[in-house]
């Protein structure tokens, strides 16, 4: 501590010590440095009692800067609670599908003659499953991350072969997506194909829920840097829920988990990006939404 910046409710407790004849008083307080900047701190006062007599002028005062831990604490706090809202909210996601799963496998259930209709509650089913798992994909990488356990692999990952399966797992809700171009060179660059398919899907499915449900992706490479774009015609993210997801403060994508799954879909897939060695750009002009995300490139030839 530079200086002894004690407020008056500090020095106060001090007085009342005194007057109540007591031994010792703890206080948290807050103060100013020397240069005028603030902090936090204990400050424990202890009486000695020889003979038992307190000694009132013989004090002992102790005090101890708590500036970084009450600020842990309160970020603590806030995680804690902007958590709560996401489970609150992700709870209201997942009922949506689970209700449908369940309401389509009783049909299921019945006789029916109809092989149409049999197919398309198949469909139905798995589309709902598909939308469970996904959410619950996220929220494992986010709490991973949030722990610092978040393992991703560094292989040689085609991501034109990755496209293509994410297209296939999604089933109709993918028929709106093309790919053009996508076999004119090797796309081969370094990450971990679980995660670039979840990178993938989530931009896709972003992109897609928020346009006329149609987008492309496209594949370049440029230097040593390979390039993925999903592009739609898709309004643009109001400014402050950009800057949160795309913002380049390092805090900003650390941020607490927000109650939007949509958000949550974006902020996963720029962690995931990030953990491979590369990032997520978002930018929006002329009436086009393209996420692009970047990875580096393995060499070919």
């Amino acid at each position: 501590i530079d200086s002894i910046g004690v407020s008056s409710d500090a020095w106060s407790s001090l007085i009342h010590m005194v007057r109540n004849r007591a031994t010792s008083v703890e206080i948290e307080f807050e103060g100013r440095r020397a240069g005028g900047e603030p902090y936090e701190a204990i400050l424990l006062a202890a009486v000695p009692v020889p003979f038992g007599i307190p000694d009132y002028a013989r004090v002992v005062v102790s005090m101890t800067d708590i500036t970084d831990h009450k600020a842990e604490e309160r970020r603590m706090q806030q995680l804690v609670a902007s958590r709560n809202r996401l489970l609150a909210s992700v709870t209201t996601e997942l009922r949506s599908p689970l209700a449908e799963v369940i309401d389509f496998a009783r049909l299921l259930e019945e006789p029916a003659d109809d092989p149409t209709r049999r197919r398309n509650l198949a469909h139905a089913i798995a589309d709902g499953a598909g939308r469970v798992a996904s959410i619950v994909e996220d929220l494992l990488v986010v709490s991973r991350s949030e722990l610092g356990d978040l393992v991703v692999a560094e292989v040689p990952v085609n991501l034109t072969a990755q496209v293509a399966q994410v297209l296939e797992v999604g089933g109709e809700a993918m028929h709106g997506v093309t790919t053009p171009g996508r076999n004119v060179e090797p796309r081969i660059c370094f990450g971990d194909p679980a995660r670039v398919r979840q990178v993938i899907r989530n931009l896709v499915v972003d992109s897609i829920e928020h346009s006329d449900g149609e987008a492309s992706i496209t594949i370049h490479r440029r230097a040593s840097t390979m390039r993925l774009i999903v592009s739609s015609s898709g309004p643009a993210l109001p400014e402050d829920l950009e800057d949160r997801v795309f913002g380049h403060q390092r805090e900003r994508l650390e941020a607490s988990m927000d109650p939007d799954t949509r958000l949550l879909g974006l902020s996963v897939a720029r962690r995931l990006a990030v953990a491979m060695g590369g990032d997520i750009r978002y930018r929006h002009e002329t009436g086009r939404t393209d996420y692009e995300m970047t990875l580096r490139a393995a060499q070919t030839g």
